[in-house]
């Protein structure tokens, strides 16, 4: 990074991480300012730590702004959910229900002998599909859902989950639409 023209830098980056305006359009030389402003801070920083340890991410051509408006939820939609959340456990009619679940079952194979001969560790990063990029959808939640039904799929097969054509942005796409159903539901309802 450090030595290279910034314009360089810059034409990287946006090859890099995909962007889709135009280098020499407005919006182009905008996003060139911020980038040059944050890279400043980057470096900046860098300095201040006397060690490397910011460098150029995706976010590099955006404003605090525009990352708190794109990436991050809003505080009163936070609270409205996290609301309706406990208002809806505390009207579960399956509370008694749920209990029960992780109580201890006689068929269950978990002995103490078996639990003990479980490895300290596991590396489960060669069975484990790459991070997905939520982009600005806003459903965290979702994907880590998703990851973590993959997971246990790889785990058992002892292989990928191979998607064709990014079907895989489908299934979330579906898992939004169907809890935004179900809130709605429970909101109006």
């Amino acid at each position: 990074m450090k030595g290279k023209p910034k314009k360089e830098i810059f034409k990287v980056f946006h090859y890099v991480h995909k962007k889709t305006y135009s280098l020499d359009s407005e919006e182009g030389i905008n996003r060139y300012k911020i980038f040059k402003q944050n890279l400043k801070w980057v470096e900046n920083k860098n300095n201040e730590l006397g060690k490397e340890v910011y460098g150029i991410t995706q976010f590099m051509d955006i404003t605090d702004e525009e990352f708190r408006q794109t990436y991050l939820m809003n505080p009163n939609t936070l609270e409205k959910n996290m609301k309706f959340s406990q208002k809806n456990n505390e009207n579960s009619e399956k509370k008694e229900e749920r209990n029960t679940l992780f109580e201890s079952d006689k068929d269950d194979d978990m002995t103490k002998q078996n639990i003990s001969q479980t490895p300290a560790s596991i590396d489960w990063r060669p069975i484990m599909n790459p991070a997905k990029d939520q982009k600005s959808c806003g459903s965290c939640w979702a994907f880590a859902a998703m990851a973590a039904v993959e997971g246990n799929i790889n785990i058992k097969l002892k292989t990928y989950l191979i998607y064709q054509n990014n079907t895989w942005l489908i299934v979330i796409q579906m898992i939004v639409g169907v809890m935004e159903e179900i809130l709605q539901i429970h909101l109006n309802g």
